[in-house]
């Protein structure tokens, strides 16, 4: 999650909107491989949305490291919504991303978003067991 810009405040203020509605409930699971991959602001607005929005947003670093073995981060990005729709792909959600890069997003409905909706579901899991 980048620096602050115009795409990071819209971001963040979409998912305040939904958050407004106190049926919404939000798990995020960013990826933070301790060498700038999620911002300080970002960090910081996902900070204050969990203190604002206790029982309803739910914000998680995911600790990747590119030095554990494989010279590899986590990059991939999954949305999952109502557990009905997923949307899998490694675009970086951002303006200059989508128009300076060849990225691809794949929308997928059904049983497989509902298998994806739970993977994610144990993966949350197993990151907050990490941390107790």
């Amino acid at each position: 999650m980048g620096r602050k810009n115009n795409e990071m405040n819209e971001f963040f203020s979409i998912i305040e909107g939904l958050l407004e509605s106190p049926h919404m409930k939000i798990n995020i699971i960013v990826n933070d491989d301790g060498r700038g991959s999620t911002s300080r602001y970002a960090k910081g607005r996902l900070d204050r949305l969990a203190k604002k929005y206790p029982e309803q947003f739910f914000p998680q670093l995911f600790e990747s490291k590119p030095d554990a073995g494989l010279g590899k981060i986590l990059h991939a990005k999954l949305t999952v919504v109502d557990g009905t729709t997923a949307l899998v792909g490694s675009a970086n959600i951002s303006k200059s991303a989508l128009e300076s890069n060849y990225e691809i997003m794949l929308k997928v409905t059904g049983p497989v978003a509902a298998d994806i909706s739970a993977m994610l579901a144990r993966l949350s899991d197993k990151l907050r067991e990490k941390k107790v």
